[in-house]
């Protein structure tokens, strides 16, 4: 198993690009304040929009359950 080498098309990326991958590997995750806000708005917007759709449904339904 040690003497075979790498497989021509299936991990030829094994070969070559290690240097490359373990560089991107080692860096710091999320250290930019891009990456934090990017992160806080996909957090806050399926709240937004599902309070705001249920706000709407909710006003829009009232005529019919409260016969006023």
């Amino acid at each position: 198993m040690t003497s075979g080498g790498t497989p021509p098309a299936a991990l030829a990326m094994a070969r070559d690009c290690v240097e490359l991958r373990l560089r991107n590997l080692g860096g710091a995750p999320g250290s930019s304040a891009r990456t934090w806000v990017a992160g806080a708005v996909a957090m806050a917007l399926p709240m937004v929009v599902g309070t705001t759709l249920l706000t709407v449904g909710a006003f829009a339904l009232c005529p019919f359950l409260l016969p006023f």
